[in-house]
Parts: C-alpha cells; structure tokens; sequence
C-alpha cells in the first residue's frame, strides 16, 4: 500500500486472497489508527525519557483522494531537529461551520 498509495485497493493487493485479507483487515472493530501506531508510540516515549528536552510538535494534515480526511499528529523531536517518532496520531474530518452559526444552532 505505502509503495501504491493513489491506486485503489484491487490494484495494490491483486492477488484476490490479499485482498479479501486487506478488506478484512480494515472492517475488523478494533483496526484503529491508535491501535495500529500503538507500538510506535510507546518507543517514542520511551526515547523520550532519554532526554531532558523534548519538543512535542504539532500539525494538521489534509489527506487528499477518496479518503479527504484530516489527520492531527504529534512529533517528538529533539532541540537539534532530531525526531524521535510520533506521540499522538488523530484523525478527524473537517466540519465547515457557516459564518455566524453558533453550536446551539447546529444541534
């Protein structure tokens, strides 16, 4: 997939059993991004403790395509410039809010 990202799912598993596996593995409850960078992040943190500074870097990315979805992430990275890994991956979709709408309005 990461060496396919723009293709569809049948052209990046064409082999039927990878993909039948791949949609299986999508529609399962507990297939989260959090639970997929789970690992990652308690590395991160773990190299976190090794330093006495650690800048937690923050940004929100827009994923373009079919998916159209925001992702907001947090980075590790050291006063060099040095990064450690990710320390929190969210993703949300974007609301656009009409001008002068207020929250009781919109529920």
């Amino acid at each position: 997939m990461a060496d396919r990202p723009a293709q569809s799912h049948p052209d990046q598993f064409p082999d039927w059993a990878d993909l039948k596996g791949a949609y299986r593995f999508f529609d399962h409850p507990e297939v989260s991004a959090k639970a997929i960078i789970a690992p990652h992040t308690k590395h991160t943190l773990e190299r976190c403790a090794e330093h006495p500074v650690v800048l937690a870097i923050q940004d929100d990315t827009h994923l373009s395509g079919r998916i159209n979805r925001e992702v907001h992430t947090t980075l590790a990275v050291l006063p060099d410039g040095d990064c450690l890994g990710i320390l929190d991956l969210h993703p949300f979709k974007h609301v656009v809010v009409p001008l002068r709408e207020t929250r009781a309005q919109r529920q």
